[in-house]
């Protein structure tokens, strides 16, 4: 994705404090670099990720790997607002003024570090297919940096879950009549079933909520603004637990956009749009949960250990594995398998499509079905 920036590209925000002096410092925006900007705060921000760069530059100060730019970057960054030259020219940005996609060049980055430092985000998938007729199983492991998740139809479902995306992405598939898939055992197509088990979990998981998308009406990308409810917090089965750390927004469309990262800095958020630090709305470190129709990123971490009020919850089931056991993703919050839910006794953080976000009192609407294959459905429901 990339497009020629246009003027009055950034989002219109609410007043939001100012970082005092001296504790986070932003980055200078080239023409059309907040793609970049955001990304690389977000690695900044990344612990593992950050000492990682820093080591493979110690130790191999001539390395071809960009960690070296990255941890110069880096030390900048801990005194002042930061300028990114260093960095385009060795990603091969020739003309700053167009925008890219913030995945794309996430991507990018971690295929130009260290293999210590893109370690941190890489995780392992196991993909399984049982022959319906003979009970062949085959598995193939395939390595990821994120996972994608496919959004709900904004025209047809007004809230989407990432809960209920990450079911549907590890939910067995069946094959049957024109789609059948060939075995080598039977020598035949036949019907068959497919899942997608995670072998190996990466200490940062990032997941990419698909907002962008080729529409063979139009002819053209675009993109999906549906209001996607994020969890604080997912859990595996082994009580592994990850916690929200950043996440990367993009406001406007694809013929004039803008992105930032907030992160959590210090149990603090801060937003980070280019030059600028702000501190976000207060109340967003004091929820469960919040909505966003502008949140594209979601960065992921390992905790040490699974809070007591988390792991006594019931767990959500994506019907996939970590590692050959049953996976199961849980937010702070309790499930029910029904059409519609009412979403009571928190207030959420609702943005409007425009980039403005406000306070919302969750009494005041109902969550619609979420979209998922199968036609399943599933809504969180959030009590106090």
């Amino acid at each position: 994705m990339n497009y020629l920036v246009k003027d009055g590209n950034k989002s219109p925000k609410t007043a939001h404090s100012p970082v005092p002096t001296g504790e986070n410092h932003g980055l200078f925006n080239q023409g059309a670099t907040c793609y970049l900007n955001s990304v690389l705060q977000v690695l900044f921000m990344t612990e593992g990720f950050h000492a990682a760069v820093k080591k493979h530059t110690s130790e191999y100060p001539d390395t071809e790997c960009v960690d070296r730019h990255l941890t110069d970057l880096f030390e900048d960054l801990k005194e002042n607002t930061a300028h990114t030259k260093m960095i385009t020219e060795k990603l091969g940005i020739s003309r700053v003024d167009v925008q890219h996609d913030a995945a794309e060049y996430f991507q990018k980055i971690l295929s130009l570090t260290s293999q210590t430092a893109s370690e941190i985000f890489h995780g392992l998938l196991t993909h399984k297919t049982v022959c319906s007729t003979c009970g062949e199983e085959t598995e193939s492991d395939v390595g990821f940096l994120h996972l994608p998740l496919a959004l709900a139809d904004s025209y047809y479902f007004k809230y989407f879950s990432v809960l209920n995306g990450l079911e549907n992405y590890f939910r067995v598939s069946h094959f049957s009549g024109e789609n059948r898939i060939y075995c080598d055992k039977c020598d035949a197509k036949s019907d068959a079933t497919t899942e997608c088990l995670i072998k190996h979990l990466p200490e940062a998981l990032m997941l990419q909520l698909n907002r962008f998308k080729f529409d063979y009406n139009s002819m053209t990308t675009v993109k999906n603004h549906c209001t996607v409810r994020i969890p604080f917090t997912l859990q595996t089965p082994e009580t592994q637990t990850y916690e929200l750390y950043a996440f990367v927004d993009h406001f406007g469309d694809l013929t004039g956009g803008h992105y930032t990262a907030t992160i959590r800095v210090d149990e603090m958020w801060r937003e980070f749009d280019d030059s600028n630090v702000t501190l976000p709305d207060p109340h967003l470190c004091q929820m469960d949960s919040f909505t966003s129709c502008n949140a594209y990123l979601l960065f992921y971490r390992k905790i040490n250990e699974c809070p007591a009020d988390i792991c006594s919850q019931d767990s959500v089931s994506t019907g996939g594995g970590f590692g050959g056991v049953e996976s199961e993703f849980q937010p702070v919050c309790d499930v029910e398998d029904q059409g519609v839910g009412r979403v009571s006794g928190i207030k959420s953080v609702c943005s409007d499509g425009q980039g403005h976000q406000e306070m919302m009192d969750s009494n005041e609407y109902e969550a619609q079905p979420e979209a998922s294959a199968g036609n399943d459905v599933m809504t969180v429901q959030l009590q106090r």
